[in-house]
């Protein structure tokens, strides 16, 4: 019979609890001299994700065979927020061999969100004992801080001169030809019209219909139109007869002044939006240049005459009230409500005003990849050259934003080459490390407008990267000179971190 002293047996298991408590608590108090790093050394946005290597070293002999040791990475940033990593680098004492230093590295990758470009990478250790008994942790220490987002200078908007406020969206003009089918009743005059005609077969006469009631805009339709059979002879003999087209609503009968006066009624509720025709109840719409005012005109068209038109105005006007406000759910409910007179536009037929302003509020709640294909389905509702080449902007914007520099450049050469275009396609170039052609973009958009500090503030990027000082300072200083924005952005851009406390740098900021 054995007797088991219950003493000694506690004694021992309390001596390997203490062992095992010194060894990790040695292990911590060592690892303050660990070395992390970060590869890039100063964090890079890339689209919608932040993608980096995390390095560590430990002192050599700092860790023993009853220790393992787990390194755990967050992101902080606004307000208290943190990104919490699933990826974890542990290392094991038993597996490591004392004579050298335990080094290891970890692949991360993080979604971008708005506040991380002044955000801490921060990392804590957390050792135990190898049956899991003792946990001591580390302090969390910062091993980068804040995110380079170059990507961010991307333009988006209509416009972007210093002093101005951009205007979003793109109008169904009311007074161009060829917009035939945007206004109230759409195609249904040309359709009565063939109909009515006798000169070709009833299944020849289908095929015009179920393009017109198809989607796409007139140039969309007419290319369709026109590959048909007996399309020259239905141009010829029934197009003349449709009173709107080529115009798409009927001219005004009412003066200017008699128009803005009905309007003024409208607008103090002393006559209904049915006082005025669809022409002249448009043209007053258009013509209003208060925001808050054209809603209502706008509003009140659609109740009278809905169409492609005055659904889709009503929703740019929305949308340009909505980047109007300071207030948070007023921006909100305008950016709800435009989203749904584009919906509603569209569902008349799928156009590309609609559809490219639907994309639009996709882009400013930053949905870029959502934005890039419906700007790209919309840019097929029509054959009009002006018009595809404002969807090819947007689409090289947008690529930019998504990370995709190169297919950016791609779109962009289909584009305007407005300012705009030149210092979009200059970033592109910019980001995708191709500083020679970046350099000639900016230079050309800079020549097209010397009082836009955009394209300067590119090239001081250029200067920065190449490690240009004098250049630099000249371009920031330029740039600054024009842009109180850009003044504020470049105290605080991670691009010229290492110039910071160069007398060019401080020069071009004052």
């Amino acid at each position: 019979m054995i007797v088991l002293n219950i003493s000694t047996t506690c004694k021992i298991f309390f001596l390997l609890f203490l062992l095992s408590s010194c060894s990790v608590r040695q292990f911590i108090k060592k690892a303050e001299n660990q070395k992390i790093s970060v590869n890039p050394p100063v964090l890079k946005r890339q689209g919608q994700e932040v993608n980096f290597e995390l390095v560590v070293l430990l002192p050599r002999q700092a860790i023993t065979k009853d220790v393992v040791y787990t390194l755990f990475p967050e992101f902080h940033y606004a307000n208290n927020r943190i990104y919490i990593f699933d990826e974890t680098l542990t290392f094991k004492g038993e597996d490591e061999n004392p004579a050298v230093a335990p080094q290891d590295k970890l692949t991360l990758s993080m979604p971008y969100r708005e506040g991380m470009e002044k955000g801490e990478l921060k990392v804590y250790g957390v050792a135990t004992d190898r049956n899991g008994r003792f946990r001591k942790s580390s302090k969390k220490a910062t091993v980068s801080t804040g995110i380079i987002n170059t990507q961010s200078l991307a333009m988006l908007g209509e416009s972007y001169e210093e002093g101005s406020i951009p205007k979003w969206g793109l109008e169904v003009p009311h007074d161009q030809n060829q917009l035939f089918g945007m206004y109230h009743g759409g195609w249904q005059e040309l359709k009565n019209a063939i109909m009515r005609y006798s000169g070709v077969s009833f299944e020849e006469k289908s095929a015009f219909l179920k393009i017109l009631e198809g989607k796409g805009d007139y140039y969309y339709k007419e290319k369709r139109l026109k590959a048909l059979p007996q399309y020259d002879k239905i141009a010829r003999e029934v197009f003349g007869r449709v009173s709107t087209f080529r115009v798409g609503v009927g001219q005004r009968g009412m003066s200017d002044q008699e128009i803005s006066v009905m309007a003024n009624h409208i607008l103090t509720n002393n006559a209904s939006p049915q006082t005025l025709p669809e022409a002249e109840l448009a043209f007053a719409a258009m013509e209003e240049p208060r925001l808050q005012e054209r809603s209502r005109l706008f509003e009140g068209l659609v109740k009278a005459y809905p169409s492609v038109f005055a659904w889709n105005n009503y929703g740019v006007t929305l949308l340009n009230l909505a980047e109007r406000t300071a207030s948070t759910s007023d921006k909100n409910r305008y950016l709800g409500l435009a989203r749904h007179a584009f919906n509603e536009a569209n569902s008349i037929f799928p156009n590309p005003y609609a559809s490219y302003n639907y994309a639009l509020i996709l882009m400013i709640f930053g949905d870029y990849s959502g934005a890039y294909e419906e700007f790209y389905k919309s840019m097929y509702l029509t054959e009009n050259a002006d018009l595809r080449k404002k969807h090819e902007a947007k689409l090289g914007a947008v690529s930019i934003h998504t990370g995709d520099y190169r297919l950016g450049i791609i779109h962009l050469d289909k584009s305007f080459a407005d300012e705009i275009t030149l210092f979009n396609k200059g970033l592109a170039y910019l980001l995708a490390e191709d500083y020679l052609n970046s350099l000639v973009n900016f230079e050309e958009a800079a020549l097209m407008n010397m009082e836009n500090g955009y394209p300067f503030y590119g090239l001081a990027l250029i200067a920065a990267r190449n490690g240009e000082v004098d250049k630099l300072g000249e371009y920031l200083g330029k740039a600054t000179e024009k842009s109180e924005k850009l003044r504020l952005r470049a105290v605080e851009d991670l691009e010229f971190k290492v110039y910071r406390e160069s007398e060019a740098f401080k020069m071009a900021l004052k």
